[in-house]
């Protein structure tokens, strides 16, 4: 597969955002020439999250409690997964995974298994662009084929999407919420791309904790693998917890959910 642009590492040529276009654009053909629509899940997910404005975007779990919520995005890549999968089984925690479609094509079978260790799947689009340089149809096709993608190879049916780069308009959250999906950015992002040492990120993270966080992370990030277990361990040890977003009510109460 050709290599993605990553959060941190977007395209900025007019080349290589004309080739994000085309990518995004032929995706979008595709669904139409297939007669490609939107589950009764998921219709139904947007016809509730239409009406509930509030809920349609996250970038905090409203929290009493010393909870807080792991997300890696752009996998599942092989080795960089795995090694994030065994230190959250060593330390049983759970977190959410924000897939590439994409990748879960190229590697079902650690979707699989992200699903089998009780983890939740969740949608980081199918190509990775910046959707913000995408007409309507193609931030739908980009979201809709990750929903179908995820659900065909593992039988998850997404609750929740994050933008690559969050890069969210107007247009592009309306997109998420037609979908049937909340957008999700946020709470601490340490910027495990960038030059940052281990314990600059866990310290970080450490210094801005507070209930109910969204915690981004990147699972090929190096500094993210080598930080995560001393990182899991000292936060465990000050009495914090791990949920999953799908479990943390954030979603609503839809009588698809119950």
């Amino acid at each position: 597969m050709t290599m993605l642009l990553l959060a941190g590492q977007e395209a900025r040529t007019p080349v290589q955002i004309k080739a994000a276009k085309e990518r995004s654009a032929f995706l979008a053909t595709n669904l139409v020439d297939q007669g490609f629509k939107i589950s009764a899940f998921h219709q139904s997910r947007a016809d509730y999250l239409r009406r509930r404005p509030a809920m349609q975007t996250l970038s905090r779990v409203p929290s009493k409690g010393k909870t807080l919520f792991l997300t890696f995005d752009d996998g599942p890549l092989p080795g960089p997964t795995d090694e994030v999968l065994h230190t959250l089984s060593n330390e049983g925690v759970k977190a959410t995974f924000f897939l590439v479609g994409s990748r879960v094509d190229d590697a079902p079978f650690l979707a699989q298994e992200i699903r089998d260790k009780g983890h939740e799947l969740a949608n980081h689009t199918y190509y990775h662009p910046n959707l913000t340089w995408l007409t309507p149809a193609q931030v739908r096709a980009e979201l809709l084929s990750t929903n179908w993608t995820i659900e065909r190879h593992t039988g998850e049916r997404p609750l929740f999407a994050r933008p690559p780069g969050c890069c969210v308009s107007k247009a592009v959250n309306s997109e998420l919420t037609a979908a049937g999906l909340i957008s999700t950015l946020y709470t601490i992002n340490p910027s495990d791309l960038g030059p940052s040492s281990p314990d600059h990120v866990k310290n970080f993270i450490i210094s801005q904790v507070k209930p109910g966080a969204i915690i981004l992370l990147h699972e090929f990030s190096p500094a993210t693998r080598a930080m995560l277990p001393g990182l899991l361990k000292q936060l465990k040890a000050n009495g914090w917890e791990f949920g999953r977003l799908k479990d943390s009510g954030a979603a609503g109460t839809a009588p698809s959910l119950r």
